[in-house]
């Protein structure tokens, strides 16, 4: 089967799945897998394993993960109808009775700190100097992620490293997010 056969039956399903929940007033599950080893890296909408459809198609996406250290947290991934940013993730342990427990929030950027090989400060940092131009620039302390898209658009970094770095940096405290695509740079 070719790719671009595969990319047809995945648009239809999705299709026929949609059709399915609006035609019965209710919520669809679907269950899908990462790719392998993912469970040491941020989940992000590109986690799923196969089609990317699905993805699209979702009102939200829901990740759970164990790391190699057995930490276990839930976030949310995506979102059709609101923030799906959030830098906080609930973690949670299976007790006795096979119920799950929340056990509290935390930074998944600080949860995998340890396990992400991929991690390079030089990144986060190289946002940040960009960051910090574009507000000297300004004399604003609010800037939007449209403003330093260059530093993927140029392949310094990946989409995903970029938002990553932002992810970082707010988990730092050096900026805060107001809203999709918009931060504030934060001042010491």
């Amino acid at each position: 089967m070719d790719s671009n056969s595969d990319e047809e039956i995945a648009k239809e399903i999705a299709k026929r799945l949609r059709e399915l929940a609006d035609k019965y007033s209710s919520t669809l599950f679907v269950i899908n897998h990462i790719m392998k080893g993912s469970n040491e890296r941020s989940y992000g909408i590109n986690s799923m394993r196969g089609s990317t459809i699905f993805a699209q198609e979702a009102d939200f996406i829901i990740g759970i993960n164990k790391t190699i250290e057995n930490t276990r947290y839930i976030k949310l991934v995506a979102s059709r109808h609101d923030r799906d940013d959030y830098d906080q993730v609930e973690t949670f342990e299976i007790n006795d009775n096979l119920c799950i427990e929340i056990t509290g929030k935390e930074y998944e950027a600080k949860i995998l700190a340890t396990y992400d090989r991929r991690h390079d400060s030089k990144n986060t940092e190289a946002v940040y100097v960009e960051i910090q131009k574009v507000i000297e620039g300004s004399g604003n302390n609010d800037f939007q992620t449209q403003q330093i898209k260059h530093l993927y658009e140029g392949k310094q970094m990946s989409k995903q490293t970029f938002h990553d770095a932002l992810k970082d940096l707010c988990d730092l405290e050096k900026i805060k997010w107001l809203s999709k695509g918009k931060y504030q740079y934060v001042t010491t």
